[in-house]
């Protein structure tokens, strides 16, 4: 009785590995899922947010619609994916953004292999969301996927036996991947801002059935940076600013900085108003747009010659770089409140899921000036910086170059003489190099007597190479730009040159004798 008993309990086990085996359903009998996604979120019968502000928010869209073991009862697998009408034109694929994958028994495919293997493959878009046109003679194929060209909205698939009577058992997968585009004029104003959310899309859920909701709701999310400047008459620089004595200041620029992986970028600028507020914001202020989402944002007040405080807690703190860092995108929306619907049903992606914390900072950054000057102005570095390229550029238009040309073509005649005059150089470079320094004390002269210096070096080894003249003479003008050079300088130069060539040559000349 015992083993009876067993023997019924182990042919309920496997009956049952058998039933949880066939509830994944991935017969004719089908499987399908789609899922929309950010790089900021994922979801699949949730919300997914669109961050219009971002040049890197795309939303894509990703189905796979699996088929098998098809029975002889079935004619065929149909799936259908569309936007509806309800708004019609506020969403489509983007042109030439959609790709699809086939696949057979777990191996790439292409159309041929499933009709080898007694499945038809069929492709049709709509543009309307109605009417739909056969796409499958028009598939490029790429490398290990299919680009269907063009723009349409919506798309579906149809895998058809060729026996009618046959009975399947092999495995046929689809994978589509696209772009979708949001078209901002064609929403609500709630829908513009983020308060709700756009249409959902339609899928079908079984083979040949009809299109259903699949509750993916997308929210576009834009969210507003700002803050206030006031400004402080102090006593004395000893004083502190309070911000409730303080008053709003008006036309202090404001930049909006994004933290790019090649360096800062200014994202947006804007001036405080009356009340001495900025905003950023593509709905009530200065429009902004960002590379990428994953860049952090800062807020920016240039003081112009005032001193500047940080007003963080309550408590001002002097600062000579008035900068505020605000977050993310997706941190300032959290940390607005603002979009709490777009939110409940979101799954963050990483590193979206970790909330920083800066975000709080995005709309109640607050800054004091007062009358007197930070120790650097912290307006140096943006005003003054490019100006100091300016006499680096008057010097090369001096008439120095035309006063030591003669030099450079008298001793072309003697260059022959590549050894011996060359232990003598170096005499001659070092006064060059001492006058620059007595002369001109700027920084600017500094950089290019070191330049000059380096140039005179590569004449020197030139020389002693034995290259030839005309190199020598081309490298030998460019240390004459950049030194002055008295009269007296050049005709002792001269001198030793003549006497080191009186002595080569009588040297020759005794050598021949």
């Amino acid at each position: 009785m015992k083993k009876l008993v067993n023997g019924v309990i182990l042919l309920l086990l496997s009956l049952s590995t058998i039933s949880v085996a066939t509830t994944k359903v991935e017969a004719l009998s089908s499987s399908q899922g789609a899922v929309l996604s950010t790089p900021e979120t994922n979801s699949e019968f949730g919300h997914v947010l669109y961050f219009p502000n971002s040049e890197s928010s795309k939303i894509n869209r990703y189905s796979l619609n699996r088929a098998r073991k098809f029975y002889s009862s079935d004619l065929k697998a149909t799936w259908t994916t569309l936007i509806p009408q309800e708004q019609e034109g506020a969403q489509k694929i983007e042109m030439n953004s959609f790709k699809m994958t086939l696949s057979y028994n777990g191996t790439m495919a292409t159309k041929q292999d499933f009709l080898n293997h007694g499945i038809a493959f069929h492709f049709y878009i709509t543009k309307d969301g109605t009417n739909f046109t056969e796409m499958t003679d028009l598939m490029v194929p790429q490398e290990g996927y299919y680009q269907i060209p063009g723009e349409f909205v919506g798309y579906r698939y149809e895998m058809i036996k060729t026996d009618p009577t046959a009975a399947i058992e092999d495995t046929f997968q689809v994978e589509a991947n696209c772009l979708v585009d949001v078209d901002l004029t064609k929403i609500t104003q709630d829908q513009f801002a983020g308060q709700a959310g756009l249409e959902n899309w339609l899928d079908s859920k079984s083979p040949n059935g009809q299109p259903t909701s699949n509750y993916q709701n997308i929210f576009a999310i834009q969210p507003t940076i700002s803050g206030q400047v006031n400004y402080q008459q102090l006593a004395a620089e000893t004083d502190s600013p309070v911000w409730d004595s303080s008053n709003a200041i008006e036309g202090i620029t404001v930049d909006l900085l994004e933290d790019t992986p090649t360096g800062e970028r200014i994202a947006a600028s804007t001036a405080t108003d009356a009340q001495g507020t900025f905003t950023f914001s593509a709905l009530s202020g200065k429009n902004f747009s960002i590379t990428d989402t994953n860049n952090q944002l800062s807020v920016r007040v240039r003081p112009k010659s005032y001193k500047g405080w940080l007003v963080q807690e309550g408590t001002p703190t002097a600062s000579k770089n008035l900068v505020v860092n605000v977050g993310r995108l997706s941190d300032i929306a959290r940390q607005s409140g603002a979009y709490a619907l777009a939110e409940s049903k979101t799954n963050w992606l990483a590193p979206f899921d970790e909330v920083l914390e800066a975000g709080k900072n995005a709309t109640n950054s607050k800054f004091i000036l007062t009358d007197f000057e930070t120790t650097p102005p912290t307006t140096e570095p943006s005003t003054t910086e490019p100006s100091t390229t300016e006499p680096s550029t008057t010097e090369p238009s001096t008439t120095e170059p035309s006063t030591t040309e003669p030099s450079t073509t008298e001793p072309s005649t003697t260059e022959p003489s590549t050894t011996e005059p060359s232990t003598t150089e170096p005499s001659t470079t070092e006064p060059g190099t001492t006058e620059p320094s007595t002369t001109e004390p700027s920084t600017t002269t500094s950089t290019t007597s070191k330049a000059v210096g380096i140039v005179t070096n590569k004449n020197d080894t030139n020389r002693t190479g034995g290259l030839g003249s005309n190199n020598s003479t081309n490298q030998r003008k460019l240390p004459a730009t950049g030194s002055q050079q008295s009269f007296l300088f050049i005709g002792l130069g001269s001198l030793v040159m003549f006497i080191a060539a009186s002595l080569l040559l009588f040297a020759n000349h005794k050598k021949v004798d």
